[in-house]
């Protein structure tokens, strides 16, 4: 029994650069073409760890970026699509609401930090 929270702990710090990364995402998540979100998402995360506010390095990665953006896809707070060939990102309806979107985040980012484990 007393091997289980070393366990956990080990657990949630090897996903915590990818929530780390899908954080920052949210944070970055607009009406815009896929590029333009990739690329405030991957300048977020750097200047992040330029600064130090972050963890791990290995959060800088498009692929945990374009991972997060099928995640919220598939949550349905953004749709994908493409118009004149350039992929394009437009957020639901009801996250359109800044807070509404920063809740998604903050949900995001529960397990990033707030989780009781660490």
């Amino acid at each position: 029994m007393t091997t289980v929270l070393p366990n956990c702990r080990r657990l949630v710090q090897t996903i915590r650069p990818l929530l780390e990364g899908y954080a920052a995402t949210c944070h970055c998540v607009r009406n815009a073409t896929q590029k333009e979100v990739v690329g405030a998402a991957l300048d977020s995360l750097l200047e992040s760890f330029a600064q130090n506010k972050m963890l791990y390095g290995e959060a800088v990665s498009t692929d945990a970026i374009r991972n997060c953006l099928r995640l919220l896809r598939q949550w349905g707070v953004i749709e994908m699509y493409t118009d004149n060939r350039e992929r394009k990102i437009r957020v639901c309806t009801p996250y359109e609401n800044r807070d509404n979107m920063e809740e998604v985040c903050a949900n995001i980012y529960k397990f990033n930090m707030a989780t009781p484990v660490l």
